[in-house]
């Protein structure tokens, strides 16, 4: 098993974006999937805000909750969820300022019915905002005891030294796979004991190469 702060998981996760990014997924379909990995081992469960439905925000989040409503292994499992980057209509903005930050974490918590989040990260750097600034947001509501760890994604080596100097980082999250080979953000997570979750690792293999924004994935052909 591999720690990510006190939670003991392995090295595999289940990621929910394919649950809700598709209007036509099958929610009693996806809840069996969560099941089914959780008998299989799996403590490690992703979602994000813009892991929505195209009229239904945060419903990755509600699957998530849904599945883990009374089960037994329902505190050995770690919810990582992920702000700053939400789905409208068809389109995939970033918006990553400290307000906005606080009112996704707030709106996480309604949807996964907890007082407080796991493991919390910005999705991705806001252009228009400090990243020291984002990353700023969630050490303070770390404080107030809404976030228990805190996490970044897809970010550059300067960004995640950026991001170590306003608290411990507990994970990062990139694209790492035989497309994506960069090792300088992975070489620096080994170093400083930071959890390095690839995204995306198997998307050659679907062999449909084309470019998606990171909360979505690529569909594998039938």
């Amino acid at each position: 098993m591999r720690n990510v702060g006190n939670y003991a998981v392995g090295p595999i996760a289940l990621g929910g974006a394919g649950w809700s990014i598709y209007d036509d997924a099958d929610d009693r379909e996806s809840i069996r999937t969560v099941h089914a990995a959780l008998d299989c081992g799996v403590r490690l469960l992703d979602t994000a805000l813009a892991y929505s439905r195209s009229d239904t925000e945060g419903h990755s989040e509600q699957i998530v909750a849904r599945a883990l409503a009374g089960h037994p292994l329902r505190n050995e499992v770690l919810v990582a969820t992920k702000g700053g980057h939400y789905r409208r209509g068809d389109a995939f903005p970033v918006e990553a300022n400290p307000e906005k930050l606080r009112r996704d974490v707030e709106g996480s918590l309604r949807r996964l019915g907890v007082e407080r989040i796991g493991l919390y990260f910005i999705h991705k750097p806001d252009p228009a905002v400090p990243f020291q600034g984002s990353v700023g947001a969630l050490f303070d509501l770390q404080a107030e005891g809404m976030i228990e760890h805190v996490g970044v994604s897809n970010v550059t080596l300067s960004q995640l030294r950026l991001a170590q100097t306003a608290g411990d980082i507990a994970a990062v999250e990139n694209r790492f796979s035989p497309l994506h080979d960069d090792r300088t953000v992975l070489d620096a997570c080994a170093a400083g004991s930071i959890r390095k979750r690839p995204e995306h690792p198997s998307q050659p293999l679907t062999g449909r190469l084309r470019q998606h924004p990171p909360s979505q994935p690529v569909r594998p052909s039938t």
